[in-house]
């Protein structure tokens, strides 16, 4: 089970990169997660283990299954395989930042190929894991992620209190 790390990290500021702030701890119970994936078993194992940590998830089997599920649904955080039947992972990507451009999104690949990072880096991912996936390693790249977000979203709402 992925557990918040006991004392705040310590992360530099986007401004300068040398002063330190304390990372915001990630609430799980308010974090909405997307998991596409198209093998039953890996997307029943994938939502199991977030919502056990507390993340609010939704699934879909497909890309389309997924883009239906974004009328109702809006993720902070999108877990994408990239090999779907239909419409791949990739041609999702920029329908979900088209739809929620603060959403982060995380391809899955059993077949990694630096051009296929690339594409899916170029086509808005902010990471890319290969299959079969590291509890520990998927942990690590969750909490990231998401302080990575939080701390974006509140420069956001900084500038627009400045201006």
């Amino acid at each position: 089970m992925m557990t918040a790390p006991s004392q705040p990290d310590r992360l530099p500021t986007p401004t300068d990169g040398t002063a330190e702030v304390p990372a915001q701890t990630v609430d799980h119970t308010r974090i909405r997660v997307l998991v596409v994936e198209d093998e039953a078993n890996a997307r029943t194992a994938l939502v199991g283990l977030l919502e056990g940590d507390g993340y609010l998830v939704e699934a879909a089997e497909s890309a389309e299954a997924a883009e239906a599920l974004l009328a109702r649904f809006s993720p902070d955080l999108c877990l994408i395989d990239i090999k779907l039947p239909g419409k791949s992972g990739l041609d999702l990507l920029p329908v979900i930042k088209e739809r929620i451009p603060e959403a982060v999104s995380i391809v899955m690949t059993a077949f990694s190929s630096v051009e296929s990072a690339v594409d899916a880096m170029r086509r808005g991912a902010e990471d890319y894991l290969v299959k079969p996936l590291n509890p520990d390693e998927l942990e690590l790249v969750l909490e990231r992620e998401l302080r990575h977000r939080a701390v974006a979203l509140q420069a956001t709402r900084l500038r627009h209190h400045v201006t």
